[in-house]
């Protein structure tokens, strides 16, 4: 049975979040205006509020529905002002209030749509500078903490706050040291204001609270490498053996593909169209049809067990899809210049690799950033064919550090931030030549 309050908070929630947009769009309008009308005094004003309440709401912890309220209201009150005190000749040029209103509104939209598909990395970040007590909790907190220590004796002691204790004579208000964790109590000292730390007491931790600050945990990421076997030398052999099967995944791909390509946009031969669609139709087939017949094949060549299944596939022609990729790039690449290059004397080899491939360089780029990203998170093949520890690939081994330390998340989502972060520096630098390839695959020049 639905719970009245928890629904009623849903419609408060969304009343808010629509509130918010509605005074988003009001504060860039409101500035442009004041920005265009030569308002000198205005525009300042109007973008020193809109960059104080938000940071305030983040600032805010935890967040919560009051906190975004008050934030609306703090920002509707100087807005609402500021239009009151403007000329009247500034006021009601509706037209152009209009067309802003209309341009801020798309760009918010647009904004909100990237917003949301950043939730999850962000999430992911954030995770793995937090500790496991900020985790699992109820309260919302978009910003990591970290615990308040202090030296004593050459040790790092956590500062902590005791329920129901009373304090030292000569101690700082509610501040003590947790000396050490024993299986069902903590053992506690009060911290004097000397700087020195008082007789031992012993505590249940439910009594126990951390005395935290804004600050990211970083050392859960040397601590996740801790975990690893020591064979891979705290996960680089995991790289070593990932770098190796993408490289030469992008390799193989890229020259085959292309010449294969080639050959099916540019060279007459017979059954040539009928070989094509035989080729496309493989992209029909499900992974699983032809799983264990490839087991079999490279079982039999005794590669079994080594990165060679991996990588050598690309070699083989390079992919279905790729091939039609790039023969569709070859297809838009006029005539005349291969018509120009047999003139000259050269050959179909040279044709291709002198005059063809520079011109379809940003279609090689979409298919070595695809090629990458594929080998890069590849699961599936080293879970069938590698056994050892030591030839495992960073998307397996990143599976078996979920099995073996699922319940400490923050190391996990460390560890998931150190396999992604390539595949994002990547995809940033190369963004231009992918989105480049995509849309010019099949225009006809």
């Amino acid at each position: 049975m639905n719970n009245p309050a928890s629904s009623l908070s849903s419609i408060y929630w969304v009343i808010a979040v629509i509130a918010a947009y509605a005074i988003a769009c009001w504060w860039i309008v409101s500035v442009r205006h004041a920005w265009r009308t030569n308002s000198k005094w205005l525009a300042p004003f109007l973008l020193a509020v809109a960059f104080f309440t938000p940071l305030q709401v983040l600032r805010s912890q935890p967040f919560s529905l009051g906190t975004l309220f008050a934030a609306c209201l703090g920002a509707v009150v100087p807005l609402a002002v500021s239009h009151l005190i403007a000329k009247p000749r500034d006021r009601f040029d509706r037209k152009a209030r209009r067309e802003d209103a209309r341009q801020t509104a798309l760009h918010l939209i647009l904004i909100t749509g990237s917003i949301i598909f950043m939730v999850p990395f962000l999430w992911l970040l954030t995770t793995s500078l937090k500790d496991d007590e900020d985790i699992f909790t109820n309260e919302v907190r978009v910003l990591p903490r970290r615990t308040i220590t202090m030296r004593f004796n050459g040790e790092e002691l956590d500062l902590v706050r005791v329920d129901q204790e009373k304090e030292f004579k000569g101690q700082k208000p509610g501040v003590w040291a947790k000396a050490r964790d024993l299986e069902d109590s903590v053992i506690v000292r009060p911290v004097l204001t000397t700087g020195e730390l008082g007789p031992e007491m012993s505590v249940t931790p439910e009594r126990v609270k951390n005395i935290k600050k804004p600050g990211a945990v970083w050392e859960n990421y040397p601590d996740a490498l801790e975990y690893l076997p020591e064979e891979t030398r705290r996960g680089v052999v995991y790289l070593n053996n990932t770098l190796i099967v993408t490289l030469l995944s992008i390799i193989g791909t890229l020259l085959t593909a292309a010449m294969v390509a080639y050959a099916f946009a540019r060279l007459r031969w017979p059954g040539r169209d009928g070989l094509f669609i035989v080729l496309l139709a493989t992209m029909m087939l499900p992974g699983a049809v032809t799983m264990i017949p490839q087991f079999l094949i490279w079982q039999n060549l005794g590669f079994v067990d080594t990165l060679v299944p991996l990588w050598a596939g690309a070699f083989l022609g390079g992919g279905a899809f790729n091939i039609f990729l790039l023969r569709q790039f070859f297809k838009t690449i006029p005539t005349e210049l291969e018509e120009a290059a047999k003139i000259d004397g050269c050959g179909y080899w040279r044709i291709f690799w002198t005059v063809m491939l520079p011109l379809v360089r940003p279609a090689l780029a979409t298919v070595a950033i695809m090629t990458f990203m594929g080998a890069w998170n590849n699961f599936m093949g080293p879970l069938i064919y590698i056994s050892s520890p030591t030839k495992m690939t960073l998307a397996y081994a990143l599976q078996l550090y979920q099995t073996v330390h699922g319940g400490q998340f923050s190391y996990l989502m460390a560890a998931s931030t150190l396999v992604m972060i390539p595949v994002l520096v990547v995809f940033f630098f190369c963004q231009r030549y992918f989105i480049q390839g995509v849309t010019l695959t099949g225009i006809k020049g």
